[in-house]
C-alpha cells in the first residue's frame, strides 16, 4: 500500500483561510437569521439535561435519542438562550471544519493538491445543503460529518495499528453514533475502502485478507450493531410521525435517489439524472480509478438511512452523503488536468497553457453552482429572513404585553406566526419566559384537559397581520 499522504500546516492555514472567505461570502446572512420552530422543539427535549448530565451523554454516548446533538443543544441554551447569532456562528465554524476536513481526506486518498482544492471547495460552496444555515436543528448532520470524516482520516492514517489513535477513533466514531443515526453505515464505507485498497502484500489468500479486514473493523461492525439494538428499543417509546415513515422497495429506492440526485445536478428529467449516474460508475470502472469507485460506493452506502423515506428533505439529508460527489469531482477534474499537454516538464507556453486551464477547471465547479443554484439561494434567504423578523416582532410584543407571567399560566392564541403549532409556540414561550409551568394553544385546537391547566391562569392573545393584542 502506498504510503498516505501528509498534509503541511502550511497548506492547513491556506485552505482555512480559503474556506473561512467562502464560507463567509456565501453564508453571512445566515447570522443575522432568528431560530427556527424545529429548534423550540429541541429546547424542549434539551430543558431535561443539566451540564453534568450534558457532558456524561457527550463523554459515555448513553442510551438515549442523539446524546451528543442533544447535549449541545443543552450546552447552547444554558449559555446563549435565545441569542440566534451564536448558534449560527456555530454553524459556520462546524462548515469550515468539515471543509478542511474534506481537504485532508481527499489529499489522502489521491495525493493530489489540486483534487483536494476542488472537493473542499465544492462541499464549502455546496448550494443544496443551504437550508441548514437558516435552521439550527441540522447541527447532528454536522456533527455526524465531523466525526465520520474524522474517524476515516484516522483510520487511513493508522490502518489498524494499535496506538492511541486507534483507541481515539473507536470513540470518534462513537461520537458519530450519538450525532445521527446515519453513522451506523460507515463500517460499510471502511469496508469498501479496504476492498479497494488491498494490497497483495497484506495477503494472497482470500481467508488470510478477510481474517485482517476482520482484525481492523471488528469494533466498528460491533458497535454499529449495539446502536442498531440501542435504536430499535428507543422506536418503542419515541412516537414517529408518519413523514419519518420508510418504504421499502426497488421503486421506492429509486424514487428517493433521483430526489436527492436533482438537488445536486439540477431539475432535470429522471432518465438524464440516471444516465448521467450509470455513465459516472462506468467511467469509473473503465478507468480502473478506486478513488472514483469509493466515491460512487460512499454516496450509495451513505443515502441508505433515509433513501427509502416518504418524505424527503434534501438540505438535511445531504450534507454527509456530498463526501463522495465532491470526492468524485476532484478526482476526475485532477484525471483530466494530468492529460492536458504542460503537464510535464515542457516549455514556459505549455505550462502557460496548462496553469490556464488547471485554473479553469478549479473555478468549474464555482461557476456551475453560481449559474444554477443562485436563484435558490436568495430564496431560501429570503424566506429564513422573513421568518425571522415575524418572530423577533412576535417575541418582542409578548414581552411589552406580559413582561412577567403567572406561575402556572395557559396563553391561547386565535393566530401565532407561520409554521408556530401549540407545542412549538409552548415549547419557545417556556424558554423566553423561563417557565416550566406554561403552556400555549393555538386556536382551534383544544385545550388538554389536564389537572395542571384547571389551576393554570388563562389569557388570550389576538395575532394579526404582525400585531399581537391581549383580548
Amino acid at each position: 500500500m502506498r504510503k498516505v499522504m501528509d498534509v503541511q500546516w502550511v497548506d492547513i492555514c491556506g485552505v482555512s483561510s480559503g474556506l473561512v472567505v467562502i464560507v463567509w461570502w456565501q453564508y453571512a446572512w445566515s447570522l443575522q437569521a432568528f431560530l427556527f420552530p424545529d429548534d423550540f422543539f429541541n429546547f424542549a427535549l434539551a430543558r431535561g439535561f443539566s451540564f453534568p448530565g450534558c457532558l456524561s451523554a457527550i463523554l459515555l454516548v448513553k442510551l438515549a435519542l442523539r446524546p451528543v446533538w442533544i447535549g449541545c443543544y443543552t450546552i447552547m441554551q444554558h449559555l446563549f438562550n435565545l441569542n440566534a447569532v451564536a448558534y449560527h456562528a456555530l454553524t459556520l465554524i462546524l462548515h469550515v471544519l468539515n471543509g478542511l476536513q474534506v481537504y485532508v481526506l481527499t489529499r489522502q486518498l489521491t495525493s493530489s493538491r489540486f483534487a483536494s482544492l476542488v472537493s473542499c471547495s465544492v462541499v464549502a460552496y455546496q448550494i443544496s445543503v443551504v437550508d441548514i444555515f437558516g435552521n439550527f436543528s441540522n447541527l447532528s448532520g454536522m456533527l455526524v460529518a465531523l466525526f465520520c470524516w474524522r474517524v476515516m482520516i484516522w483510520y487511513i492514517e493508522s490502518r489498524g495499528a494499535w496506538g492511541w489513535k486507534q483507541y481515539a477513533t473507536w470513540w470518534v466514531f462513537l461520537l458519530a453514533l450519538g450525532s445521527n443515526e446515519s453513522a451506523v453505515v460507515l463500517p460499510v464505507i471502511l469496508t469498501c475502502y479496504e476492498l479497494l485498497w488491498f494490497s497483495k502484500k497484506e495477503g494472497t489468500l482470500l481467508g488470510r485478507a478477510v481474517k485482517e479486514m476482520a482484525r481492523r473493523l471488528w469494533f466498528y461492525y460491533l458497535a454499529a450493531g449495539v446502536f442498531f439494538v440501542q435504536q430499535l428499543m428507543l422506536q418503542l417509546f419515541i412516537h414517529r410521525e408518519g413523514s419519518y415513515t420508510c418504504v421499502f422497495s426497488v421503486q421506492s429506492w429509486c424514487n428517493g435517489m433521483i430526489f436527492f440526485l436533482r438537488e445536486w445536478y439540477g431539475s432535470w428529467p429522471a432518465w438524464l439524472l440516471v444516465g448521467l449516474s450509470v455513465a459516472a460508475v462506468v467511467l469509473a470502472i473503465l478507468m480502473k480509478n478506486r478513488v472514483l469507485m469509493l466515491a460512487w460506493c460512499y454516496v450509495l452506502v451513505t443515502f441508505l438511512p433515509f433513501v427509502f423515506l416518504v418524505h424527503h428533505l434534501a438540505s438535511f439529508y445531504w450534507y454527509l452523503p456530498q463526501f463522495g460527489m465532491a470526492l468524485y469531482t476532484g478526482q476526475l477534474l485532477q484525471s483530466i488536468r494530468v492529460r492536458l499537454p504542460g503537464n510535464q516538464a515542457g516549455s514556459w507556453r505549455a505550462r502557460l497553457v496548462h496553469g490556464v486551464v488547471s485554473i479553469g477547471l478549479l473555478s468549474m465547479p464555482f461557476s456551475i453552482a453560481s449559474w444554477t443554484s443562485q436563484s435558490k439561494l436568495m430564496h431560501v434567504r429570503n424566506y429564513y429572513m422573513s421568518l425571522s423578523g415575524e418572530y423577533r416582532g412576535f417575541i418582542q410584543q409578548m414581552r411589552e404585553l406580559c413582561s412577567v407571567l403567572p406561575s402556572w399560566s395557559c396563553l391561547v392564541f386565535n393566530q401565532t406566526p407561520p409554521l408556530l403549532d401549540s407545542r412549538a409556540l409552548t415549547s419557545l414561550l417556556r424558554t423566553v419566559y423561563h417557565k416550566d409551568a406554561l403552556w400555549a394553544f393555538v386556536e382551534p385546537d383544544a385545550m388538554e384537559p389536564s389537572m395542571l391547566l384547571q389551576r393554570a391562569t388563562i389569557m388570550r392573545f389576538d395575532y394579526r397581520d404582525g400585531r399581537l393584542i391581549s383580548e
